[in-house]
């Protein structure tokens, strides 16, 4: 008999954790339980985020308004993950792997718009073939939705280091230079397949280098502070 306690968090190769009892003995356990060790972020990948030691940075809109939002720096910290996979063994099974990763975030936001933003760096296994052996470096974004307390959307995803990963998927596609407000950014990164809006540019010079506001309005990077 089984009893599932589930939590969603939001990442783009959803990831779970969850708490699971069987009536079965301790080597099915085992079995269907396997951890895969822990993920150490480089440090060349920590250095080039572009957010370390500051404390807001500018936005501007078309007509040169301008919107500050603050920036909240955390530690790097080790989380648990889990990564699921199906009828590994046997048609019907579920295999649980369970693994430590290094994750460092920054969380931007201004509060009279009910904007945030939390940016974040953490060492992930390779989802298709989660063992040991396998690690990148990436970057996400997630954006919260306006009105609705802890409901977070994934805007950005990028593979900054791919290291031992067989191969690179979802990452985001480097469009090159932009031109937004008389303001030009190169290598700017954009993750599409997320959803046409809200839409965020990203380089790793800046940051978020453009945005659309819950209103639709567009802001791009102006300074840091």
């Amino acid at each position: 008999m089984r009893s599932y306690t589930l939590l969603l968090v939001a990442f783009s190769l959803s990831l779970f954790i969850t708490s699971c009892t069987y009536d079965v003995g301790i080597d099915t356990i085992d079995k269907y339980n396997v951890d895969i060790g822990s993920f150490t972020l480089l440090s060349e990948s920590l250095e080039m985020l572009p957010y370390l030691d500051k404390i807001g940075v500018v936005f501007m809109d078309s007509l040169a308004n301008e919107l500050v939002l603050t920036i909240q720096e955390s530690q790097v910290i080790l989380t648990n993950g889990t990564l699921f996979h199906y009828d590994v063994y046997e048609p019907g099974d579920t295999v649980r792997y369970g693994y430590r990763s290094q994750y460092k975030s920054f969380h931007l936001r201004n509060d009279s718009l009910d904007l945030s933003f939390t940016i974040s760096l953490a060492a992930r296994p390779y989802y298709s073939d989660p063992t040991s052996s396998y690690v990148a470096d990436v970057t996400s974004i997630l954006r919260n939705v306006s009105g609705v307390p802890y409901s977070l959307v994934q805007v950005f995803y990028h593979v900054l280091n791919q290291r031992t990963w067989p191969e690179v998927f979802l990452s985001a596609e480097n469009i090159g230079f932009l031109a937004i407000f008389n303001k030009n950014f190169d290598d700017v990164l954009l993750t599409e397949y997320f959803g046409s809006k809200p839409m965020v540019y990203f380089n790793y010079d800046v940051g978020i280098v453009s945005f659309t506001d819950h209103t639709d309005k567009q802001w791009r990077f102006d300074r840091f502070q």
